[in-house]
Parts: structure tokens; sequence; C-alpha cells
């Protein structure tokens, strides 16, 4: 049973990581000439900073997926050119067990090939320092800040489609002065952040529903930003929706003329309700305790309850499935005596949908009860059908929360004994 028990952990440390990284690019480090990203070789991992450096160009043929480990960046001195089609928008987005990343930024890039066009932005950020890119029909979403425009920067942002965000726009600089046009900005917690700013030109914007403030002004400057629409026409209501002098003392005042334009946002429509972002294989560890409760006939008293530890390793090899392996002990304790009976399963678990940071999903599989100590523990050596509920819950730092609820049924031979156990533990997740 031991010969078998570490066969199968061996087997499982081998063919995991082969499988997952099998079909990924992985990419850091300085691009010091013309580079070319294409879909033949998606999805791409950056697993430390890549660096475009002076006079080189990096391009993203459309279709292309580049995907961010951690809090890692793609910092631009040099050129991308990231140019999607209708149907095939390029992607930038976290890898799975995150929902956040680093940085787009653009550090004194090269203006005439500093392009982001058609482009799906998930999670991470556009910085501009000294760089004046053209960001058009993208859509950017889920991150703490879609777009910051720094000192020295006057990009063009036409036409993209920005939500979900904690900021969408800010600036921060009194040199920054975008043209900021035709965008929709909605459902960020703030949708315009003016820290402060040089001569920016905002209008032709649709800007609405932004949870706390639709334009918030916290420079002493007054600020100008005619045409845009709020879908609101009375300029009180309007103004109800700002963060400015108007409300509060030592702040500018943010001057607008409420107006309904024709918004021409044509960024990817595949993602404008939040479609899944593309997939990415990923192994996730979850170390849970649990509680036991054993019912049978023949289940000695010593035996009923029962409480342990138990690591679970899955392979997540497609979005809504994964396979897996738990080990596990339980220890039951009666008058000062322990006994101590092991677990190994094989597991798949299927996640039919996700809300939020949620993921529910079923569980199943099969196990056998290598370890115990006691002669009459009744189920040890039997094989068992295992299948539960559970949830997780994913934090953006890889980190989630575990829950479940698990039924484990045994062979005639263990006299049909049931066991019911709840487990409750931590995970770690990484991309692969």
């Amino acid at each position: 049973m031991k010969r078998l028990t570490a066969t199968l952990l061996a087997l499982a440390g081998l063919i995991f990581p082969a499988l997952a990284w099998a079909d990924s690019t992985q990419v850091q480090g300085s691009i010091s000439h013309n580079t070319t990203w294409g879909p033949d070789h998606n999805p791409y991992l950056v697993q430390a900073d890549v660096t475009v450096e002076k006079g080189a160009v990096l391009t993203l043929k459309p279709g292309t997926k580049v995907y961010f480990a951690g809090e890692t960046n793609l910092i631009v001195k040099g050129g991308l050119e990231a140019v999607g089609e209708a149907s095939k928008a390029v992607y930038f987005s976290p890898q799975p067990g995150s929902r956040a990343w680093g940085n787009i930024y653009f550090a004194g890039s090269d203006p005439q090939h500093s392009v982001l066009t058609r482009c799906v932005i998930a999670g991470g950020r556009v910085v501009c320092v000294s760089s004046s890119p053209r960001i058009d029909q993208c859509s950017l979403y889920g991150s703490r800040e879609a777009i910051q425009v720094g000192a020295g920067s006057s990009p063009v942002i036409i036409g993209n489609r920005i939500t979900d965000n904690r900021v969408g726009l800010s600036l921060v600089s009194d040199s920054a002065s975008p043209i900021v046009m035709k965008n929709v900005v909605y459902n960020n917690e703030y949708g315009f952040f003016f820290q402060d700013f040089g001569t920016p030109r905002v209008t032709g914007n649709l800007i609405y529903a932004n949870r706390k403030y639709n334009i918030v002004n916290r420079s002493v400057k007054g600020i100008s930003i005619p045409w845009n629409s709020y879908q609101m026409a009375d300029s009180a209501s309007i103004s109800k929706t700002f963060y400015d002098g108007s409300s509060t003392a030592g702040v500018g005042l943010v001057n607008f003329t409420p107006f309904t334009p024709l918004v021409e946002n044509r960024e990817p429509q595949q993602v404008a309700s939040r479609s899944p972002e593309p997939f990415l294989p990923s192994l996730s560890f979850t170390l849970a305790g649990l509680y036991t409760s054993a019912a049978g006939a023949h289940v000695p008293a010593n035996q009923k309850v029962g409480i342990g530890n138990l690591l679970r390793v899955d392979y997540q090899f497609r979005p809504f499935m994964s396979v897996g392996i738990n080990a596990g002990y339980a220890a039951f304790m009666s008058s000062g005596h322990a006994s101590y009976i092991g677990q190994l399963d094989l597991v798949g678990r299927v996640t039919p949908f996700r809300v939020g940071g949620f993921e529910p999903y079923l569980l199943g599989g099969a196990g056998i009860n290598p370890l115990y100590n006691d002669k009459t523990t009744p189920w040890a050596g039997h094989f068992h059908a295992t299948t539960g509920l559970g949830t997780k819950f994913n934090f953006d730092s890889g980190w989630g929360m575990d829950l479940a609820g698990i039924y484990d049924f045994y062979s005639p031979m263990a006299n049909h004994i049931d066991a019911f156990s709840v487990r409750l533990g931590v995970s770690y997740a990484i991309g692969l």
C-alpha cells in the first residue's frame, strides 16, 4: 500500500506540471530588437517584468493572449503595437487564480509606435509617463485604475469601454494633457479622478452610473469638460455626481455642459458584458481542517466522530474542470484513546459558474483508507466513493478560502459504512 501511495504521488508530481507548462510561452527580461508575438504561440506568460528597450518595437498580432504572473509589468521604453481585430482582440489578463497584475507602463516610449487598439485589458493598468500612446476601441476592466496619465504625457484615448474599475481614468500631474473622446465610462467606483492636470480635452464621452462619483476634482484648479453625456439632462442632478468645489472647500470647480453625444464606441464587443477571459492551466493547493462523522452499525463507539487535516492538489486543465489528489487523516478520540485513519482519493471537480470571487463546485471520485492503527477500524483498507459540494473564494493574490461538505460511501465489505465530513481550509493557485 505504501508503494502504491508513493507511485501515485510521484506520477502526479511528474504529469501535472508537465501538462500545465506544455502550452504556454514563458517570457521575461529585456527586448532589445524588434519582436513579434502572435497567436500561434498562445498563451504568453509574463513571469517577471518584460522591458521593451529604446529603439525596439514589440508587435502583438490579432488574437495574441498575454498573461501576467503576480504584479509583473510590461514596460515600454521603445514601442508597443498591440492592434487587434473586431473578432480577434489582443488580450492582457492576470494568470488564473489571480484577479490583478501590474501595468502596461509607457515610460518615455516612442509615440509613433505606441498603440493599443481593439485590446482587452483585464485586471491591469495602463500608465503613461513622458509618453503619448494611442488607446482606442479597447475594453479596460477589473483594475484598481484603468488608465493613469502622468507627467509630460498627452495620450489619445478614444472610443474605449472603461468599466468595473476602482478608477476609470486618473490625471496625476500638472503636465498631464490627454485627449479623451467618445469613451463609455460606467460602473467604476470613480469615473474620472483629477488629482492634477495640464490642458486635457475631455469631450463627447458617455459618463454615467459610477458608484461614488462620475467626476472627482482634487486639484485646487478648476477644469472644463464640455459636451459629455451623463444620461441626465438636469444640471443640478449631474452636479451631485461630482466631487468638486461646489460642495467641498479648497478644490476647484468642474465646469460642464450636459450633452448627448454620438459615442462611436467600437471596442471588442465580445467582452462588453465581462465575458470570461482566455484560459490558462493552473495548479492549486488546499490545506484544510476537517470534522468527520461516521454512521453504521459496525462503527466502533470511539470512531463515530473525528477531526483531522487534508491536503488537496488540483490541476485545472479546463475553465470548468480539474482533477486532483486528496491525502489526509482523521483522529478519533474516546476515553483517552486515539484511533487514526488515513485517506487517499483521486477526485475531479466541476465548476459550473463563477460569481465575483466565488467558485462553487461539485466534487466526485474514489479512494482508499491505507493507514490505520486500530484493528477494529471497520473501513480501513477498503475502497470508497466520495462526492460533495463546496465553494472557493479567490483573493487577488492567488490565495483563497475553501469550504466543502463531503460524503463517503464505503464498499459492502465495510458493511455499508457512511461518513460525512466538513472541510474548511486555505488555498493557493499558481498559473502554469
